[in-house]
């Protein structure tokens, strides 16, 4: 399933375990053993809500948010309670400058760790939104760079499902 062939998504998501039995949504499971410190650092994560927008042109939007950010899709931090769609559709208007509706959910990444010394766990997710743009660019955003590529950067993180947005 890509970008240009899902079912449109509509309403708020506050749990995306709530999206693992929707025939529509692919629900990806990763698990890794890790030291203590990764627990403990991915304890302290918010979730995440990537979106990969794309132009009329078929390009995919790209973006740094601050002069030390890798470049990658605009990736919003969801936080406890936060509706993942509408948190992905501000934070893309805000620091990109566009407005964009949200065509689908393109998946799910649930990603685990468990500490290699102990029985300790920690989660995050990764809802990730195919999106377009609506209407002309309101502003430049607060990113510091942004751009419209058909290639991803050899420079760029992949933050789990970018890889549905470019061939």
């Amino acid at each position: 399933m890509t970008a240009s062939d899902s079912a449109p998504t509509t309403g708020p998501i506050y749990d995306a375990e709530s999206l693992r039995d929707r025939d529509d949504v692919t629900f990806h499971e990763e698990t890794d053993t890790v030291d203590a410190a990764t627990v403990d650092q991915l304890e302290k994560m918010d979730d995440m809500a990537p979106v990969g927008v794309r132009n009329g042109d078929g390009e995919t939007l790209v973006m740094q948010v601050t002069e030390t950010c890798d470049w990658k899709i605009p990736s919003a931090s969801v936080g406890p309670n936060e509706d993942f769609a509408a948190t992905a559709r501000k934070w893309v208007e805000t620091n990109a400058g566009y407005a964009v509706e949200l065509t689908a959910v393109e998946g799910v990444w649930h990603v685990e760790v468990r500490s290699a010394d102990s029985d300790r766990t920690a989660e995050r997710y990764f809802v990730v939104f195919g999106a377009s743009t609506v209407g002309t660019r309101s502003s430049d955003g607060d990113a510091v760079r942004t751009g419209w590529v058909t290639d991803l950067p050899a420079d760029a993180v992949a933050v789990p499902g970018t890889e549905l947005f470019f061939e």
